[in-house]
């Protein structure tokens, strides 16, 4: 199976587009979605809402989502795909995954004892644990990438979504 991680987006019109255009060419069957989807509470002309909305709906049926701290219910309307649960599980080829946006885990202590954590909120892309972080679409920190992973037979790949090239692998146990 191939998976599509991606987090923090913040209505980052560029770098959705991006993010479709690897879409499209790896063909995942699955894209995860770890929440901060469209808020961007910036007034430049490349944070849209409502684009980045339309841009995310045209594939809501392979979208597996869950909520950020920035995702409002008035947000999650735009939105064609289920974008309201804290966290979901699943399972692809035998492994645990536990997926979160990464603001809760006091809330639910359980998370950080999953088999492999999914998570964002940081904007710092992680690999180095089974908590996996594949840092942020719109608006990453500390001077890092634009950046998702992709998820193919139980290895995982960080891609930069600014050189369009993986930074950095990991294979999963």
């Amino acid at each position: 199976m191939k998976l599509i991680i991606a987090s923090d987006i913040h209505g980052n019109v560029t770098y959705t587009k991006k993010l479709i255009d690897l879409i499209n060419k790896i063909n995942p069957d699955n894209i995860i979605l770890l929440g901060d989807l469209l808020a961007s509470y910036s007034f430049d002309d490349d944070f849209d809402t409502y684009e980045v909305a339309n841009l995310l709906n045209q594939f809501t049926p392979k979208i597996i989502s869950v909520r950020g701290n920035c995702d409002s219910y008035e947000d999650n309307e735009l939105l064609c795909f289920d974008n309201n649960k804290n966290f979901r599980t699943i399972e692809v080829d035998g492994i645990t995954f536990t997926l979160t946006h990464g603001h809760l885990f006091n809330q639910y202590p359980f998370l950080l004892e999953s088999e492999y954590l999914l998570y964002g909120h940081t904007h710092y892309y992680d690999l180095h644990t089974n908590h996996i972080n594949p840092g942020s679409v719109g608006l990453p920190r500390g001077g890092n990438d634009h950046t998702c992973v992709i998820y193919e037979n139980k290895k995982i790949e960080l891609f930069s979504l600014d050189s369009n090239k993986i930074i950095e692998t990991k294979e999963l146990l």
